[in-house]
């Protein structure tokens, strides 16, 4: 007896509006990694789920298409346990009863199941989606007195006396530290010294959201006396702790951007965001525009003496011929004529 089985109906419209967003396919083998580079080059995301109906609308897509397809949820904290939307959008909803299989990414197979898969294993496909809602980005300042970018690093931004970067990419503790590094030798993973700051930090990630709202912070704790110390060894004056206790985690510190609190983390163990933080510096660019335009005054002010010099002799030669003194009228001799 041979077992029939209902072929997948893979007659999808290359454009799936629903909601506030419009659904593409990505028809193609690719890891987690490559689909959410893949997304956000046609402007849109891994698909995220909020809801039964959406989660519904996202398993008959898989259904349809009849392969399994990346979605963007994701672990990167050491875990696989505390998952995150790629989208930067809040993981209120769980569209799972229980996690049957390891990995630290998720995808929907065929027939609609929910599965977990290492990030950098295969699928044959992705499910994105694009807001149809214009993105809210608050007004950045961009200083002279901040670094210069170098090659395709990120760009500087000014905000009270530090300038900031921040990267796409996932890192680790000690990468996060030698990327700040590299990308200024005075630069070091974020410090945050009050309330504001602290949001404008969160807000920084949350406009340029990529994978995971995890952002390095650069708090430590010593292994001596237990206290926790900023990298750029100045005072600590603030935190946010979204444990009071402080008593789990590791010796290494998160900044949470989705809800803008902070937690303890293992240094060795997952990854995160970075942004750097370095103090602003002499305006050198205006210091040069300066004296440059200082230098073309003072040559356009020797020229106009010059030329009025070169005027003044003219006049002054030609008024000595005009009026040479030394012959008076009466020493002019007139010719005489004789009958």
């Amino acid at each position: 007896m041979v077992d029939y089985k209902e072929p997948y109906n893979t007659t999808l419209p290359q454009f799936i509006p629903y909601g506030d967003g419009i659904y593409s396919i990505i028809q193609k083998t690719v890891t987690w990694y490559e689909a959410v580079n893949m997304c956000s080059q046609s402007g849109g995301h891994l698909a995220s789920v909020h809801d039964p109906t959406g989660q519904l609308f996202l398993e008959d897509i898989a259904k349809r298409d009849g392969f399994p397809l990346w979605v963007g949820l994701s672990s990167h904290d050491g875990t696989e346990s505390n998952f995150e939307w790629s989208d930067g959008s809040v993981f209120d909803y769980k569209p799972w009863k229980d996690k049957q299989s390891p990995g630290n990414c998720v995808f929907l197979d065929p027939k609609g199941f929910w599965k977990h898969e290492e990030c950098s294993s295969h699928k044959d496909g992705a499910i994105c989606y694009k807001s149809t809602k214009s993105p809210e980005v608050s007004p950045l300042t961009y200083s002279s007195r901040c670094p210069a970018v170098k090659g395709n690093g990120p760009q500087w931004i000014q905000y009270k006396g530090h300038c900031y970067a921040s990267d796409q990419a996932l890192h680790s503790f000690s990468e996060a530290k030698q990327f700040c590094s590299e990308l200024d030798h005075s630069a070091t993973i974020v410090t945050i010294e009050d309330e504001d700051e602290n949001k404008f930090v969160s807000r920084l990630i949350r406009e340029n959201k990529n994978i995971t709202m995890r952002v390095w912070l650069g708090l430590s704790q010593h292994t001596a006396d237990k206290s926790w110390n900023w990298l750029d060894e100045s005072k600590v004056k603030f935190v946010k702790w979204a444990n009071k206790r402080r008593s789990n985690g590791g010796k290494c510190s998160v900044l949470l951007a989705s809800n803008e609190t902070w937690i303890k983390a293992e240094c060795s163990h997952g990854y995160g965001r970075v942004v750097c933080k370095v103090p602003v510096g002499s305006d050198y660019r205006g210091i040069f525009i300066a004296l440059t335009v200082l230098i073309i005054l003072a040559l356009i002010g020797g020229l106009v003496w010059f030329l009025f010099q070169r005027k003044r002799m003219h006049w002054a030669g030609f008024s000595s011929v005009r009026y040479e003194q030394g012959v008076n009228e009466d020493e002019i001799m007139l010719p005489s004529f004789q009958d």
